[in-house]
């Protein structure tokens, strides 16, 4: 009987119907593996998200708490370890108060 049924064809596409069954065992194969990766998806993967997006507030929250304290500290430290460095900072500062040396009209000359 089952030679009788593999004869007949689908109307639609020539198939015959041991054809149409094993796509039907093939979709259903995959809807499976889809299923399982959904559900690996929704409980591994957005839990482990979940907890990196809090590990991460948790980094920011110590570090604004502790970026004040640490870089007066560590200029301190800078200060001690290179008391003769000239910093960015003073360099870029020094510049300006002679811009505006300059600009009021100020220079060594006329202050003789």
């Amino acid at each position: 009987m089952s030679d009788i049924n593999q004869d007949i064809s689908c109307k639609y596409c020539n198939c015959s119907v041991a054809e149409l069954a094993e796509l039907s065992n093939r979709i259903q194969n995959m809807e499976q593996k889809l299923d399982i990766i959904l559900q690996k998806l929704d409980n591994n993967i957005i839990k482990n998200c979940d907890k990196m997006g809090d590990h991460i507030d948790f980094v920011n929250t110590v570090y604004e708490t502790v970026k004040v304290p640490l870089h007066y500290i560590s200029n301190k430290i800078h200060k001690i370890v290179n008391p003769l460095d000239l910093t960015s900072k003073s360099i870029s500062n020094a510049r300006l108060d002679i811009d505006m040396h300059l600009i009021k009209g100020e220079d060594d000359n006329s202050k003789t």
